[in-house]
């Protein structure tokens, strides 16, 4: 189980995380330290430890398939909700490694999550930080 973001970073060090994994995983977790310090001041609800946490291991996967780190690949997504899963990850978070790039595919997460949840908005968040990170549009809309 993973309490915070040190853990994290520790288990995909432990796990053999190269160096440019773990900074482009650091950097992505100061975006969601910037969005969700913007978040709390329009008062939204969100489960702050699971964003810090899922967006800490949403790559783990590039461990086994270091090429998507440059390149284009998904094979990461399943790999790392495995490799977390397997180091006892609490599987919300794990479930990170997936459902940052299956966002459009499901323009719900309720087959996950429960309709309309806050958990499902939380997803939803780790999903827009990263996005906003790989360099593509954000978008605060509500769903």
């Amino acid at each position: 189980m993973l309490l915070d973001r040190s853990d994290a970073h520790a288990l995909l060090r432990a796990l053999g995380a190269n160096e440019r994994l773990l900074r482009h995983l650091q950097l992505v977790g100061e975006a969601a330290d910037e969005l969700m310090n913007a978040y709390t001041g329009l008062e939204v609800r969100f489960d702050a430890s699971l964003i810090e946490l899922g967006v800490a291991v949403h790559d783990a996967g590039k461990i086994n398939y270091p090429e998507e780190l440059d390149g284009t690949g998904s094979r990461h997504e399943p790999e790392g909700q495995a490799m977390m899963l397997a180091n006892g990850v609490q599987l919300p978070v794990a479930r990170c490694c997936v459902s940052h790039a299956a966002w459009q595919q499901h323009r719900t997460l309720s087959h996950c999550y429960g309709p309309f949840s806050d958990q499902m908005r939380t997803f939803r968040f780790v999903h827009e930080i990263i996005r906003t990170y790989h360099g593509q549009t954000f978008s605060t809309s509500a769903t």
